[in-house]
């Protein structure tokens, strides 16, 4: 079996759900999906690589400890240039299969996406939204990811043989995310986390003020 990684392109679970308008109670599901992706890459016999801002590592480090994981710090003027650089050093740790993927979305089988790269140079996994939720690379693709835009549609530019998942920008998304099998595992029910997503009145304070709310546990 080639060297494979799995990069985590992260925040922390608070200022991620900050960043996208999110009550302090969703970041709960942040922090459960990013485990989700520890553990998966794990079962799939790959080392977790975390890419992320010095001011996420503290969180981050928290979630899995049980988890042996790299930690390395994102580097590039742009979103595409970040997620080229993260990816990069990646290969040049030595690892031949690269799955780069944010947190926002679950995980699917990463076991058959490796596989699948035994066959492709690059799979994608796409989002509802146009983007993608996962990009595998069986060797560095710099310029490819570097052209990636938050906001800007992309899939088009990967061969997209994986399913498509809602990933969570916006409140909206995540109660599209509560109709999805690939989510059922991340709710505890659907209302809950629908009136939760809509009731960002105190949240939006806090993006005001330019603080994260506290964490309720």
């Amino acid at each position: 079996m080639r060297p494979r990684a799995v990069v985590l392109f992260a925040r922390s679970p608070w200022r991620e759900a900050a960043a996208k308008g999110l009550r302090g109670e969703t970041a709960a599901i942040f922090r459960k999906l990013i485990a989700a992706w520890m553990h998966a890459a794990v079962a799939a016999g790959a080392q977790v690589i975390v890419a992320c801002e010095d001011a996420d590592r503290g969180g981050l480090s928290s979630i899995a400890r049980n988890v042996d994981r790299l930690t390395l710090t994102q580097r590039g003027e742009s979103f595409g240039e970040r997620l080229a650089n993260a990816a990069d050093d990646a290969f040049a740790h030595g690892y031949e299969q690269v799955i780069v993927a944010g947190i926002d979305a679950p995980p699917p089988d990463l076991d058959r996406v490796f596989r699948l790269l035994d066959q492709h140079k690059v799979v994608a996994a796409p989002s509802t939204d146009g983007g993608v939720n996962l990009i595998g690379l069986s060797a560095p693709a710099h310029d490819l990811l570097a052209s990636i835009e938050v906001g800007v549609r992309c899939s088009d530019a990967f061969p997209l043989i994986l399913d498509r998942v809602t990933d969570i920008d916006s409140p909206e998304d995540l109660v599209r995310a509560t109709r999805e099998l690939a989510w059922a595992d991340y709710f505890e029910t659907r209302e809950t986390f629908t009136l939760n997503a809509f009731s960002i009145t105190t949240f939006e304070a806090s993006r005001t003020s330019g603080r994260a709310p506290p964490p309720t546990a």
